[in-house]
């Protein structure tokens, strides 16, 4: 299910950093410290990539979507 703005602002942190998917490889990390940051997930030459696109809420749901 694709995140929203009102989603992404209850995401509360945890011990552990965790990963939330939206769509199509954009996820959002939510670190120990509450941090929350924009990936992009996706395979180069058959291995796993990740991009890091910035930090919520810097960057926008839909500028990470762009």
């Amino acid at each position: 299910m694709p995140l929203t703005e009102v989603a992404i602002k209850g995401l509360k942190s945890r011990d552990k950093s965790y990963i939330t998917a939206d769509s199509k490889g954009l996820c959002l990390q939510v670190t120990a410290t509450g941090s929350k940051l924009w990936r992009y997930r996706y395979r180069y030459l058959g291995k796993a990539r990740v991009l890091a696109l910035g930090e919520y809420p810097a960057v926008s749901l839909a500028e990470a979507r762009d």
